[in-house]
């Protein structure tokens, strides 16, 4: 019969097709009109350290330097570089909930960003997928899951795009890939021939 013949197909296509990630519909990374790109880090933050005593004072004062830097700064993506929280000295009830507090300062000012996690970002009370799951609830956050075959949570590249296509002399300048002692692979001195 046609329309079961028809239907089989219709789902087996359908269940073919995966569920787009949220970065398919986010805006692409793109240099300004100067071909200019501002990144701002933090690395270290180590949100929830002595959670009832010191750590709290540290916490507020990382958030006010977090703050200041993000006022003075123009950036177009922020980087969390690795042990945002200090999961050891959190509770399980609360770990992922630290995340929130450190990422209050871009999501106030409307900002992109993209962490990394570190070896305190995974202890016994905090999962490093866990920590995924929680930031990936924000629509500006760009963190990724490691690609299949890649050790880690989140190990994985950004592009950031060019506005407009730069003369290959412009390019000639930062693509090289020759090493130290060797000859470059075309007489232009670049590794890829850019002439049209």
């Amino acid at each position: 019969m046609y329309l079961p013949n028809l239907l089989s197909r219709w789902l087996t296509a359908t269940s073919l097709i995966s569920t787009p990630s949220k970065q398919a519909y986010q805006p692409l990374l793109r240099v300004d009109e100067n071909n200019e790109f501002q990144i701002t880090i933090f690395s270290d933050l180590h949100y929830g350290e002595e959670e009832n005593g010191w750590g709290i004072d540290q916490d507020v004062s990382s958030t006010k330097v977090m703050h200041a830097i993000l006022d003075y700064e123009v950036s177009d993506l922020v980087v969390l570089n690795g042990d945002l929280i200090t999961g050891e000295n959190t509770f399980l009830t609360n770990s992922t909930a630290y995340l929130d507090v450190v990422v209050a300062p871009l999501v106030q000012r409307n900002l992109s960003w993209a962490s990394t996690y570190g070896n305190h970002d995974s202890q016994f009370n905090l999962s490093r997928t866990a920590l995924f799951a929680q930031e990936n609830k924000y629509s500006l956050s760009y963190t990724q899951s490691s690609p299949k075959g890649v050790a880690g949570v989140t190990n994985y590249y950004l592009p950031i795009y060019i506005l407009k296509v730069v003369h290959h002399s412009k390019l000639r300048q930062i693509q090289s890939r020759s090493q130290i002692g060797s000859t470059p692979p075309s007489s232009h001195g670049s590794d890829l021939n850019l002439t049209p």
